[in-house]
């Protein structure tokens, strides 16, 4: 169920073709970049770390995928949205330090990499983020709320895609 702010926002967004990605989700933080909150430093009491480094993964349900990835221009950047099955963003299940969150089955948030980096967490259906003109690859993971991705036979559920930027419209 979406929250009141978020109805309100789609609705006006229809009707001006505008989103403003915080309010949507409710949290300022869809927006931002993501950090780990404790400096990257780790006491050993979040998720366990792979070989890569990464967390190591949680066994994802049957039926959870991301089904394709939205793109709609924006000032300076893109709106994206994955689409997903089996899957609910549970922003206030988030721990405020890393590996610190609630996970619930078939819950948690997802994770932007652009050309290859982490560039925003994503803990509802729409965010924005910034990117320059040209052509670039966008990936999306579903994740568990300690950070660790959902995986299927020891891939991450995830989906990518390429999308061209174009350079803003000059007035003249």
């Amino acid at each position: 169920m979406r929250s009141p702010i978020s109805r309100i926002t789609i609705r006006a967004a229809r009707r001006r073709r505008v989103l403003i990605p915080a309010l949507a989700v409710g949290l300022a933080a869809a927006s931002a970049p993501f950090a780990i909150a404790d400096g990257g430093a780790h006491d050993g009491g979040g998720p366990a770390h792979g070989a890569n480094g990464m967390h190591d993964g949680v066994m994802a349900p049957s039926g959870m995928r991301v089904t394709g990835i939205a793109t709609r221009p924006a000032p300076r950047g893109l709106l994206v949205r994955p689409i997903t099955k089996g899957f609910r963003f549970a922003p206030t299940q988030l721990g405020a330090a890393h590996g610190a969150g609630v996970n619930r089955p078939r819950r948690g948030h997802a994770h932007l990499y652009v050309d290859g980096e982490m560039a925003t967490l994503l803990v509802g259906p729409w965010t924005y983020v910034r990117v320059p003109p040209g052509r670039h690859t966008l990936r999306v993971t579903l994740n568990a709320n300690d950070h660790a991705e959902y995986m299927r036979d020891g891939a991450p559920v995830q989906r990518s895609t390429c999308v061209l930027v174009r350079a803003p419209a000059t007035e003249g």
